[in-house]
C-alpha cells in the first residue's frame, strides 16, 4: 500500500483502486522529490492521471501551496477523495472529474510543478502533455512518467519550447523533467 514519504503526513497510507491505478513506488517518488525539493515549497501543483493522488498528497506533506488532482476513473476519484480526506487535504486540494482534454479547455490557472503518470501504454499520443505546457509557469517544470518504449514518441511530439532537462530509468519506466524554453 503506498504511503506518503516524509513531511507532515509521513507515513499516511494511501488507498489505491485495484486494477484501476498504478500507484508510483517509494523509490520512483523519492527520487522524484529529491530531485525537485527546492521547487515544492509554496509550489502550485498539477497532478494529472491523479489515480491515488500519491504525487499530489507527497506535494502537500513537503510544503505546496494547492494541488490540482485531474482523474476520470469513478472508482480512483472515490478512493482519491478519501485520500485527500484522511490526510486533512482538503482545504489544500480540488479535484477535477474528467479527461485532461476537458481541464485544459476550462482551466485558468498555472502551474509551477505538473505530473503526469499516464497508463501504460498511454494511448493518446501525447499531445495532452503539449496541450498542459501553456498552464506552466515560466520556471515551472513538468514531470512526466511513461513506459521506457514510448521515450522516443514523446521527444518527437514536443513543441518548440519546451525542453528535457533530465532524464532517468527505473526498470520498465521512465521518468523525464522538461522545462519551457525561454530562449
Amino acid at each position: 500500500m503506498p504511503r506518503i514519504i516524509t513531511g507532515t503526513r509521513k507515513n499516511k497510507r494511501l488507498l489505491v483502486a485495484k486494477k484501476v491505478t498504478r500507484p508510483l513506488t517509494d523509490r520512483i517518488k523519492t527520487s522524484i522529490f529529491d530531485i525537485i525539493r527546492e521547487l515544492i515549497p509554496h509550489s502550485d501543483v498539477l497532478d494529472a492521471f491523479a489515480g491515488s493522488g500519491s504525487f499530489g498528497l507527497e506535494a502537500i506533506s513537503r510544503g505546496a501551496n494547492h494541488v490540482t488532482f485531474i482523474e476520470s476513473n469513478a472508482s480512483a476519484i472515490e478512493l482519491l477523495q478519501q485520500n485527500i480526506s484522511n490526510t486533512n487535504c482538503d482545504d489544500l486540494s480540488t479535484i477535477f472529474r474528467g479527461r485532461i482534454s476537458t481541464f485544459t479547455n476550462n482551466n485558468s490557472n498555472i502551474f509551477d510543478i505538473i505530473f503526469l503518470d499516464p497508463p501504460f501504454p498511454y494511448k493518446h499520443k501525447f499531445e495532452d502533455f503539449n496541450k498542459l505546457t501553456q498552464f506552466l509557469k515560466p520556471d515551472g517544470i513538468i514531470i512526466i512518467r511513461i513506459p521506457t518504449t514510448d521515450d522516443i514518441k514523446i521527444m518527437e511530439t514536443l513543441t518548440t519550447d519546451v525542453k528535457n532537462i533530465y532524464g532517468k530509468t527505473y526498470g520498465k519506466s521512465r521518468v523525464l523533467f522538461f522545462r519551457i524554453s525561454l530562449i
